[in-house]
């Protein structure tokens, strides 16, 4: 490594990177992160110190400043705030759209001691499943005192498509697949990494606009002059035989989405209806 590049932790490098972007005009409304992110108070502190809307996931264990009847304003564990009644109630909201349908969970959120002025404000997001309600997702929330808690959860889950993107790039483009034992060999790796998913999902979305959203797998045309070697094919068949393969598998998974979609669309009204 450079004699120049010091140690530092996730948090310190997510930091240098906002402020890169900030400083790039790149437009940010809210700022997400894993609980390695939000367990750094240091961090958190300085997106609030910027007014940066942020919601960060944190421990069960991590100590947050709340307001306690009797007792004022004290440090209490995210798990113990969440065991009170909150004053919105329990609300089943989705986090937004999955590959089996909308992502429904239990939502609540509670009020954390605040010393920034309107219209800021401090909450802890709390996520319950509803196959398992015992098991909760905890997030620190500082955004505007207008935002609803169905607008939190849905901001909660675009971190979501993100880990999706992670995995499509080690998938797709090798990004975890370097070899190397030195700086720039790494560097170049994933740089080159990140450009080839670039171009790929440009190219996705030129796809869709031409072919009425009929998207074919990029990388399945990238082997189109080599017929599969379990299924050897005559040359002017092979590119026929991808596309038509591809073709059958998005139509495949089409209707298998539709299918867990109008499943959770029938449990949301249950439960809906159960409320009423």
């Amino acid at each position: 490594m450079p004699e120049d590049i010091e140690l530092a932790t996730k948090p310190r490098l997510a930091q240098r990177m906002i402020e890169r972007a900030l400083t790039a005009g790149v437009p940010v409304s809210w700022v997400l992160g894993d609980e390695v992110y939000g367990n750094d108070r240091r961090l958190r502190l300085w997106l609030e110190q910027h007014d940066r809307p942020h919601v960060l996931a944190v421990k069960a264990t991590e100590p947050l400043w709340a307001l306690v009847a009797g007792q004022g304003a004290i440090q209490v564990p995210a798990r113990d705030l969440a065991a009170a009644e909150p004053l919105e109630g329990w609300r089943r909201l989705s986090a937004g759209a999955g590959s089996k349908g909308e992502r429904l969970s239990d939502w609540a959120r509670f009020r954390l001691f605040r010393l920034q002025q309107a219209p800021w404000d401090h909450w802890l997001l709390v996520r319950r499943k509803l196959s398992k309600p015992d098991e909760m997702a905890y997030y620190v929330v500082f955004g505007p005192a207008a935002t609803s808690l169905e607008a939190l959860a849905r901001i909660a889950g675009r971190r979501w498509p993100v880990e999706e993107c992670f995995e499509t790039a080690k998938q797709e483009v090798g990004l975890d697949g370097y070899e190397v034992r030195s700086w720039h060999g790494w560097y170049r790796h994933v740089t080159l990494s990140m450009l080839a998913l670039a171009f790929l999902a440009a190219m996705r979305v030129e796809l869709a606009s031409q072919r009425g959203r009929k998207i074919r797998r990029i990388h399945c045309l990238q082997h189109a002059r080599d017929p599969p070697p379990h299924r050897p094919l005559p040359a002017e068949l092979c590119i026929d035989f991808i596309l038509s393969w591809s073709l059958w598998r998005r139509v495949h998974q089409a209707v298998a989405k539709a299918c867990h979609w109008k499943r959770q669309a029938a449990k949301l009204l249950i439960y809906q209806q159960t409320q009423l």
